[in-house]
């Protein structure tokens, strides 16, 4: 399972540092929380989709000395992060942000990061009166890569020998038995 509460605090940290925010101005979207002064800036951030990209590859191993194997699954995911800004400077904040994804330092934190940058929408500039009040607003999404790895122990049946015989024939047409062993190990 992909954790999205993981995935939000990378993105929400990611633009928080490179925008240079303060502390607790980047927050996940759709929670109650107190947002400053009325001019203090501050941002959101939602995981609208998140999509495998192709099929996910599956990988078996033993775990030595015992009767289980370790089941993993790793695959790259597309997600969808959906950023708005609000208050002063909404829009101008947006369109930085666009421009600053693409910095050595932005990529180098991604990376530490675990995401990639794979495209940004245009900003939008979404001004509305709230209570009276203009405020201002601007949302862009982002498209990042990530790579989600999931595994299990697993029990097995443990490990079953086969012998396999078979009849070859030498130069002379002689038989010539031959005998092979297989190790399998079986999950349950």
């Amino acid at each position: 399972m992909t954790d999205l509460d993981l995935i939000n605090v990378k993105i929400r940290t990611l633009i928080r540092t490179i925008m240079g925010m303060p502390v607790n101005s980047v927050r996940k979207a759709n929670t109650n929380s107190p947002t400053g002064g009325k001019s203090e800036a501050f941002a959101t951030v939602l995981i609208a989709t998140i999509d495998p990209k192709g099929a996910d590859e599956r990988r078996v191993s033993n775990i030595d000395g015992t009767d289980t194997v370790q089941s993993e699954m790793i695959g790259e995911r597309i997600l969808t992060a959906s950023v708005q800004f609000f208050r002063q400077g909404a829009y101008q904040n947006a369109l930085r942000l666009v421009s600053i994804l693409s910095l050595d330092s932005s990529i180098s934190m991604m990376q530490q990061l675990g995401l990639g940058l794979i495209k940004t929408s245009s900003v939008t500039n979404v001004t509305a009166v709230i209570n009276t009040e203009w405020e201002e607003q601007a949302k862009v999404s982002i498209d990042f890569s990530a790579i989600v790895l999931e595994g299990e122990v697993l029990n097995t049946y443990g490990t079953v020998e086969l012998n396999i015989n078979s009849d070859k024939k030498d130069l002379n047409g002689s038989f010539i038995e031959t005998t092979s062993k297989i190790s399998l190990d079986f999950q349950a």
